[in-house]
């Protein structure tokens, strides 16, 4: 029971947080801030309405929210580097971004 508990929980939150990365890439993201509160509940209801949902399906779940975050953070990452080997081969141009400009 804990195991399911656990499996679910990390599920909602992993599909909430791949939730958020697409608002943000379409231009649609605002910061939601959350009570204490409000987070235990949600994490109470979350459990609580995946109490009969097989293991293998909150597995299955999980990995696919994670798998579709790994796969969002590497295309930025792609084209962060692709940008700043752009810039480091252009003369004249911005500096990199991970240093500062002064």
């Amino acid at each position: 029971m804990v195991r399911e508990g656990l499996l679910a929980h990390l599920a909602y939150w992993e599909r909430a947080a791949a939730e958020q990365l697409r608002e943000f890439e379409a231009g649609r993201w605002s910061a939601k801030k959350r009570t204490r509160a409000q987070i235990e509940r949600t994490n109470r209801e979350v459990v609580s309405a995946n109490r009969a949902t097989p293991r293998h399906l909150l597995r299955e779940e999980l990995i696919l929210a994670r798998s579709e975050i790994g796969e969002k953070v590497c295309a930025r990452r792609h084209r962060l580097l692709s940008v700043r080997s752009a810039q480091e081969a252009s003369p004249g141009t911005t500096p990199r971004l991970d240093r500062p400009s002064w």
